[in-house]
């Protein structure tokens, strides 16, 4: 099942899969294989994709990547149970990139 959806976040930020492939320091070619389902990225090019803001949808798929939102926000609240401030944008993507984080290193170790 191919849940990276490199050709969404390419056109969503602009990217060539050229460029991309420049910023990921790799080749078309790989990107155009991941594109398609052929290949997948090694571990330090999905940290540099989640350092460009690739979605937790575009990098997990559509169902897995709100699921993994929903329970990064859960256990915010749970850690943060007196906050009484509403989360901003930039609290919401630094806990998603905090729990991709944690997923790959764990995948890695």
């Amino acid at each position: 099942m191919k849940t990276l959806d490199i050709a969404k976040f390419a056109h969503r930020v602009g990217f060539k899969y050229r460029e991309l492939a420049e910023e990921l320091g790799t080749s078309t070619s790989l990107i155009g294989q991941v594109a398609r389902g052929k290949s997948k990225f090694s571990y330090e090019n999905v940290v540099k994709l989640i350092e460009l803001g690739i979605t937790a949808e575009e990098l997990l798929g559509e169902e897995l990547g709100k699921a993994f939102k929903k329970r990064c926000y859960e256990e915010y609240v749970k850690e943060n149970r007196d906050c009484t401030t509403p989360i901003d944008v930039a609290d919401a993507k630094s806990m998603v990139v905090a729990g991709l984080q944690k997923i790959l290193d764990e995948v890695k170790g």
